[in-house]
């Protein structure tokens, strides 16, 4: 597995950015991801449940581990 459980990631979705988490793997390589509850106008609006393969998923997180790492 290239991430996981608990890392973190960006989607863009309509207008806005949601902040979510892969909570756990499904099967093989598809992993249950959730957005991340920060109380941020966007992640009620358009937050919702997920599902990314393993290879897309690390992508993600590769680019917010990248631009948002401290």
């Amino acid at each position: 597995m290239k991430i996981q459980p608990g890392d973190l990631f960006t989607v863009n979705i309509a207008d806005g950015v949601v902040l979510m988490e892969a909570r756990s793997i499904r099967c093989g390589d598809v992993w249950d991801c959730h957005p991340v509850d920060s109380g941020g106008e966007y992640s009620d609006e358009y937050g919702s449940h997920m599902v990314f393969t393993d290879e897309q998923l690390a992508r993600k997180v590769a680019f917010y581990k990248g631009r948002y790492a401290s």
